[in-house]
């Protein structure tokens, strides 16, 4: 694809400005089934934003006049919009249609969506936002399982950060490992500290305060990283990442679980085409959880609670990143543990209306002494089955950090995946195992530092956390009201 020369906005519009079909005169016109184009304007010129999979395109020219030639590598690509048609991918749902401001070539597809000027920003975050080659001073918000195994142990162990300070109560505990960090008893307290020179803040606090506090970050003039869940609602979620584009700031999820090795075989997997169409994907994350009910923020009965948003943002995302944003949603949710407030149970189904015979499904219980496989895959071709996790959080608990253990994000191969499938070409039958891929969650930070740099884009971006937090909306609404629901 042709690269564009103007900075990507990221602002997410509301459903209003997406659906609402507003005036012609100086706006650009978008073909495409709830997928719009952006404005003309030179500024914002060369991108599109998708409603299907809620994400920023550069298209093929300046102006979008042949529509996006690849959408999404592995899984959408197009021709010029003059062709009107879009191909399918191996394992995708979708055929997309993108028209552009020319009136001839408007009248050849859907009806128009119309957006206007004013819904969209530039995307900061998207140039060389710090302009330096300086090591990134970095505080994290919270010592408990996140900060201290995942996100201090990824920081200390990445040239490009500086671990910096950490907020935390339990100051002992920080300087057992990190003598030398500044310890804070509170968020206020490090914004207010300005002589420590922080440039990123990560945020590993209770759910319910991940709003509030990424606000306050911004709004104090520095980047942060957002653990999951990124937010309550899809509102916040759309706020959070407005107020990062208009003060232009860098707000990203950690949803690290892009990176495990399961899922990067995964998806290598299904990209190969070695199964055929996709007919059955099955994600299944199941624990056992003894703790007594309360005796954690995790199982009160707060915003953004229960494992829908804790195990399920991981299991969302990803099925999001394989195959796109569904047509509707069915759900079910349970609460199965004694004197448990939240729930500790979900099963969520995505359908698709282009590809009615894919069933997705994700299943997660904390009531679960013995694992089902974590993949299960089916095609018109063949099957993968997948059991066991990735090795990463066991690792970084062990200390064993990427920058000096060999071994780091290697599965042991009595967990590979095991395949079977027709070769269509010859008519032979493979049946074996297949290599899972190494895990990397240092990739999440070296790609922040490179893209803070202005020299690449976000893996994971914004957009993909507010698509998570939809969904996980849509998933408690289907349950509520016993019924499907349709994406909106």
């Amino acid at each position: 694809m042709e690269e564009s020369a103007n900075p990507q906005p990221t602002r997410i519009p509301t459903t209003s400005e997406r659906y609402t079909p507003l005036p012609r005169h100086g706006q650009l016109q978008a073909r495409c089934w709830k997928t719009f184009v952006l404005s003309s304007c030179p500024e914002h010129a060369g991108w599109a934003f998708c409603t299907l999979c809620y994400r920023w395109l550069r298209s093929g020219r300046q102006h979008g006049t042949n529509g996006l030639n690849r959408h999404h590598d592995t899984h959408f690509s197009f021709k010029s919009a003059e062709t009107s048609l879009a191909k399918k991918s191996k394992h995708s749902s979708r055929e997309i249609f993108f028209a552009t401001s020319s009136p001839r070539e408007a009248t050849t597809l859907a009806p128009a969506i119309l957006i206007p000027s004013s819904a969209l920003q530039p995307d900061f975050a998207s140039i060389a936002v710090m302009g330096t080659t300086s090591r990134f001073k970095t505080a994290i918000v919270g010592f408990g399982l996140s900060g201290k195994v995942f996100h201090s142990c990824l920081i200390s162990a990445n040239p490009d950060f500086e671990l910096t300070a950490i907020v935390s109560n339990r100051p002992d505990a920080v300087h057992q490992i990190y003598p030398s960090v500044v310890v804070l008893p509170s968020l206020h307290d490090l914004l207010a500290n300005k002589n420590l020179g922080i440039d990123i803040v990560i945020l590993c606090s209770p759910a319910h305060l991940h709003f509030e506090q990424a606000s306050q970050v911004l709004q104090a003039g520095l980047h942060v990283v957002v653990e999951k869940p990124f937010a309550a609602t899809s509102d916040q979620a759309r706020e959070l990442i407005n107020l990062a584009s208009s003060l232009g700031k860098v707000i990203v999820p950690f949803h690290n679980r892009r990176f495990d090795s399961d899922f990067s075989t995964v998806e290598k997997v299904l990209s190969s085409g070695i199964l055929g169409n996709t007919v059955s994907f099955e994600s299944r994350w199941d624990r056992f959880v003894d703790r007594p009910p309360g005796s954690s923020w995790k199982d009160l009965d707060l915003p953004a609670a229960g494992n829908i948003y804790s195990l399920g943002s991981h299991m969302i995302d990803q099925a999001l990143a394989l195959f796109g944003i569904p047509d509707s949603i069915t759900a079910s949710l349970r609460t199965q543990r004694p004197n448990a407030q939240v729930n500790d149970f979900f099963d969520i189904q995505f359908s698709y209306a282009l590809n009615p015979e894919l069933r997705v499904s994700l299943i997660s219980s904390l009531v679960a002494k013995t694992c089902a496989p974590r993949f299960v895959i089916h095609g018109t071709l063949g099957s993968f089955v997948k059991y066991g996790l990735d090795p990463q959080e066991d690792q970084l608990k062990a200390g064993k950090l990427p920058k000096d253990y060999s071994g780091y994000g290697i599965e042991d191969s009595g967990t590979f995946g095991t395949a079977e499938f027709l070769m269509e070409s010859s008519g032979l039958q493979f049946r074996g195992t297949i290599e899972s891929s190494k895990g990397c969650y240092d990739q999440f930070y070296s790609n922040l530092a490179s893209h803070l740099r202005g020299e690449s884009v976000l893996r994971i971006t914004p957009s993909d956390a507010f698509a998570v937090i939809r969904a996980i909306e849509l998933s408690i609404q289907s349950w509520n009201e016993k019924r499907t629901v349709s994406w909106s």
